[in-house]
Formats: C-alpha cells, sequence, structure tokens
C-alpha cells in the first residue's frame, strides 16, 4: 500500500523537460450535498495542477489538457499507478 506522502512524491514528479509525469489515478466521487457516494472513476495519463491543503483536496487534469481540471479528495483515492493506496 501506498502512504499519502509517496502518493503526493509520485504527483508531484517532473519530467526532465519540467513537464508534469503523468500517472494514473483510480478514486470513487462523492457528492458532498447530497452526502452520497458516486461511482468508482479513472484517469490515465494524469498530471497534478494543484493542491488544497485545508479541503484535503488535489486538482488534477487529462496529460495535455491542463483546461479540464477534475477536484479529487485525496481519502477517496483508491490507487495511483496500479499501486493501493492507505
Amino acid at each position: 500500500m501506498v502512504k499519502w506522502t509517496d502518493v503526493l512524491i509520485v504527483m508531484e514528479q517532473k519530467l526532465a523537460g519540467g513537464k508534469p509525469r503523468p500517472f494514473d489515478l483510480a478514486w470513487l466521487t462523492f457528492d458532498e450535498a447530497r452526502k452520497t457516494a458516486g461511482s468508482k472513476k479513472e484517469l490515465r495519463r494524469a498530471v497534478l495542477v494543484g493542491i488544497k491543503q485545508k479541503k484535503r483536496m488535489v486538482n488534477i487534469a487529462p496529460y495535455g489538457l491542463p483546461n479540464q481540471i477534475i477536484s479529487v479528495h485525496w481519502d477517496l483515492i483508491l490507487w495511483i499507478n496500479d499501486k493501493p493506496t492507505s
């Protein structure tokens, strides 16, 4: 199992040219207003856009599409690069 600090290290890695290194991610969705769980989502070749520490959220986007931001609560991340998280 991968700890949150290790997940963050994987997400923050850069390629030689300084661009973000893509990673694969799976997470569960959650509707905060309705307090209901959604479904399992996966994104292959995602990149980290930003982190909101107080809300425990990470913003990711598909590689090459930085304007299509997806917010994911870090407690709902199931796996990163085919390794389960804890």
